[in-house]
């Protein structure tokens, strides 16, 4: 024992981390995205056997699938899927600068919506009509990501926005950017500002019927 195993159990320094902002939380999830992605040949060789019919093609090419059992072709079309589901494209994350303002208080808050966001998509693109919503190549459809971004940044107000959609009507079709400012919680406000005054106008006019389409399948996480 030396009298530094001592000093380091009394001299305890201490920092302060500066608050993230919205720029430093959109920079914090486009890095955390591109870190869950596989390496591209990975993605490669899976995406040409992303489904049943395809193995049995490429079982002739490719010299260890045509050594697959029927029950590892099946596993192996199992893990392609679900790298397919968490493939993102480059569009795709940089879609997550539009909603970092929501999620910004702080880093862990940011990794929980990238993490949950992650999760319900997987499950979405098991849905042949959801996965052609989300795999729409003319129009990227990005009210999943924003509902998700919603309920972690804006709880209460989602909350009231939920209990006061109406089944039918007018109503449904209201912009989010209209919706959510008329059921905004008053401790949210500042946040939802912030939100709408950064996010794209493609994004503020997203209506919420189109946004609440996916609470059934979100709200449990």
């Amino acid at each position: 024992t030396t009298p530094a195993d001592y000093l380091e159990k009394i001299f305890q320094l201490t920092y302060t981390l500066p608050k993230m902002s919205a720029d430093g939380c959109a920079d914090l999830l486009v890095a955390a995205a591109h870190d869950t992605q596989i390496p591209s040949n990975i993605h490669d060789q899976l995406d040409q056997n992303h489904d049943m019919r395809q193995i049995d093609v490429a079982a002739d090419a490719n010299p260890e699938a045509r050594n697959m059992s029927v029950t590892d072709r099946i596993e192996y079309d199992t893990v392609a899927r679900l790298a397919e589901a968490l493939a993102l494209n480059s569009d795709d994350i940089e879609a997550f600068r539009s909603v970092a303002a929501l999620v910004s208080t702080s880093p862990r808050r940011a990794k929980r919506f990238l993490n949950v966001y992650l999760v319900i998509r997987a499950r979405a693109l098991s849905d042949p009509v959801l996965r052609e919503h989300l795999r729409n190549t003319g129009t990227p459809d990005n009210s999943l990501l924003v509902f998700v971004a919603l309920m972690m940044g804006l709880p209460k107000t989602m909350v009231t926005s939920i209990q006061r959609m109406p089944q039918v009507g007018t109503e449904r079709k209201t912009s989010l950017a209209k919706f959510l400012t008329e059921a905004a919680a008053p401790e949210e406000k500042d946040r939802l500002q912030k939100f709408l005054t950064s996010a794209v106008t493609s994004v503020k006019r997203i209506p919420m019927d189109t946004i609440m389409r996916w609470r059934p399948m979100a709200l449990p996480y």
